[in-house]
């Protein structure tokens, strides 16, 4: 396709040749995107016609850093990166690339990747910048679809143990003064048996029912993640979450006792730990730890019941 071809030709000006402003005109003919050539010495730019249709700018624009400098539609952030990239250019930067998530002129906002390549005159210096910009939404939304996918366990769709692990290491160093993270382990009680039973097939149902009540109940907010065969983990942030948490756990309990397989009454338990963090330095593995050490006492006192850890110290 066009955009292919025109971003191979692009690649290769950096070991090939400098693109002399012919080629460019030639690009910017036959592109479906939106190409732009600056002059570097009296600050216009010229933007094909795409520009306008999607940013409702016009396609001349007579200074552009006064431009980037004053758009209300650019974020701080990405206003001080346009800006470097000017300043690369006037350096004498080859080539530079760059994605920003830009707002239409209808609001809606969308990827965009912008790539940069410095022309130099005669004697050597940069004189003017063409490149391309090219709406690469659509890759975006793939990869985040790609990202989303590795995350999950495919058999329950649940967060998997990487992920959920993850989230909790990074979660609890982000909380807030007020804030605490709550933790429940949920682990199936005499699950083989279920499966030497009545078969693996049963078995895997037991577990997919039980994943959905997990899911459906949640506290808002909560993030359920499959952490071993039978073994879930949940976890919650919240001013005050143990309350919420606790009665969830109850829940579950309760309505696991009921989950059937083919209308067959599998008569199927399970036991839940639980911890919370109380202080702003605490780790997600000592809260692992607690929430499992709990769990271990909930198998202990005779399973199908929920028990909470003691409070956590330094």
């Amino acid at each position: 396709c066009i955009r292919d071809r025109v971003h191979k030709e692009l690649d290769e000006v950096r070991y090939q040749s400098e693109l002399t402003l012919e080629q460019y005109e030639l690009i910017r003919d036959k592109a479906e995107y939106i190409t732009f050539k600056w002059n570097i010495r009296d600050g216009g730019i010229h933007i094909s016609k795409g520009w306008k249709e999607k940013f409702g700018f016009p396609e001349f624009l007579p200074d552009l850093e006064e431009v980037v400098n004053t758009s209300e539609a650019l974020e701080s952030e990405q206003r001080r990166d346009l800006m470097n990239c000017i300043e690369n250019v006037r350096k004498g930067l080859h080539r530079q690339k760059r994605e920003y998530l830009f707002p239409l002129k209808t609001g809606e906002k969308r990827w965009f990747e912008l790539l940069i390549i410095t022309q130099t005159d005669l004697s050597g210096e940069p004189a003017f910048a063409i490149g391309i910009i090219s709406d690469i939404m659509e890759q975006k939304e793939r990869v985040f679809q790609l990202e989303q996918e590795l995350q999950r366990d495919g058999f329950t769709d649940t967060f998997n143990k990487a992920a959920i692990e993850a989230y909790g290491e990074r979660k609890i160093h982000e909380l807030e003064n007020d804030e605490q993270m709550a933790m429940l382990i949920l682990d199936m009680d005499g699950f083989k048996m279920i499966n030497d039973i009545y078969g693996h097939p049963c078995g895997d149902k037991v577990l997919t029912k039980v994943a959905e009540l997990l899911k459906e109940l949640a506290p808002k907010g909560a993030r359920v993640g499959r952490i071993g065969g039978d073994e879930f983990a949940v976890l919650m942030t919240a001013k005050n979450p143990l309350d919420v948490m606790r009665q969830y756990a109850e829940d579950i309990v309760r309505l696991v006792s009921s989950v059937e397989c083919d209308s067959v009454d599998v008569s199927i338990s399970c036991s839940i730990g639980m911890a919370v963090s109380e202080f702003a330095e605490d780790s997600y593995s000592r809260l692992y730890k607690a929430a499992d050490r709990a769990l271990y006492e909930a198998k202990k006192r005779g399973k199908n019941c929920v028990i909470q850890a003691d409070s956590l110290t330094k």
